[in-house]
């Protein structure tokens, strides 16, 4: 009977046949499907896993559990994100308990007299209750606080200027240092649009900011030729930085990877001026070489984005070098960074 149905529906015009056919015929490309490069299909893989979290966030309070799933359900990206999420619970909340209790329990006599804070504005409120358990009378103490509230790139920061909680919260008197004193003028006036209305460049002009527009999954390899080209020009490798914005270079990622030690040693190197350094922006904040070279391939978060540039846009004191997709930049940057980039010198490295 099913065989004699078959039969007549296609001998009728064929129409019902095709409509079953769409169902049976085991496509799985869902129609109006968007078509984009690898790279493109990839970020949306990465952007659908993220949003894989919402389960993290549904179930942090349960202690045991089990997650099922096939193959790309996104597993091994949960279980590193729970990790990473204990580890970040235990730098934020942890430590600093354990610091307050060890605070309260020293003798007067031990406790600080002075709390010196550089990149303040990446001081969560816990970290501050801890510190300030060390020290023998909050108010009068001497604390120094410095910070840019443009680069609260971890949102830690709650924009009010008393920090502490209880009886140990202290006011921070606010003092305004307006005058950009270590970046060339061009280089200043790339990052203007993030520093605010009063930030004012003081600085010799400098050399034009160098821009190498490229395809966003091209740009570590751009980025590596830039190194080549700028120490055949004469720039000694202790004097340039390679900046990424997402994935780590090859080079830094393989020294992340060895474990603590090579970490140790990565960061030795650094303040040796040992060689070229390869490191990520975010790792690089308060940090500064004479030649940065901002490779832009990707962010993580673009409602971050903007942070991040302008921490790797500010880094360099003589020679910046961005390379990455302008459209991708203008997306991140606003049209202000998109009209400071369009005065770049455009270049092409020799050795790309």
């Amino acid at each position: 009977m099913h065989g004699r149905m078959l039969c007549s529906w296609g001998c009728c015009g064929g129409e019902p046949r095709h409509r079953l056919e769409r169902f049976v015929a085991g496509n799985l490309e869902p129609e109006g499907a968007p078509s984009g490069t690898l790279a493109e299909v990839e970020d949306t893989q990465d952007a659908l896993t993220e949003k894989q979290s919402l389960l993290l966030d549904a179930t942090r309070s349960l202690p045991h559990v089990r997650f099922i799933g096939g193959a790309g359900s996104g597993k091994t990206w949960l279980a590193l994100e729970k990790a990473r999420r204990l580890c970040q619970e235990y730098f934020d909340y942890d430590m600093p308990r354990i610091l307050a209790g060890i605070g309260n329990g020293l003798p007067t006599a031990e406790k600080l007299d002075a709390i010196i804070v550089d990149e303040a504005q990446d001081f969560a409120s816990e970290w501050w209750d801890g510190l300030l358990a060390c020290v023998k009378d909050p108010q009068q103490a001497v604390v120094y606080a410095f910070m840019d509230g443009q680069q609260d790139v971890y949102r830690r920061w709650d924009g009010q200027g008393t920090v502490g909680a209880g009886g140990n919260g202290i006011g921070l008197i606010p003092i305004h240092v307006d005058e950009n004193l270590r970046n060339t003028r061009k280089i200043a006036e790339t990052f203007r649009c993030f520093a605010g209305e009063h930030f004012t460049p003081r600085t010799s002009s400098g050399v034009p900011v160098r821009m190498v527009p490229c395809a966003t999954d091209a740009a570590l390899d751009v980025a590596s030729d830039c190194v080549d080209a700028l120490i055949e020009e004469g720039w000694a490798n202790n004097q340039i930085a390679l900046l990424t914005t997402r994935n780590r270079h090859p080079l830094h990622q393989e020294a992340f990877d060895a474990g603590d030690a090579a970490v140790a040693a990565y960061w030795r190197d650094f303040h040796a001026d040992a060689g070229e350094f390869y490191g990520h922006v975010l790792g690089f904040k308060g940090l500064e070489r004479s030649v940065v070279i901002l490779c832009v391939n990707g962010f993580k978060e673009m409602n971050r984005a903007a942070e991040q540039l302008y921490v790797g846009l500010s880094r360099a004191r003589s020679l910046l070098v961005v390379v990455g997709d302008p459209a991708l930049l203008t997306e991140a940057g606003g049209p202000d960074l998109a009209r400071a980039l369009a005065r770049a010198s455009v270049w092409e490295p020799a050795s790309a």
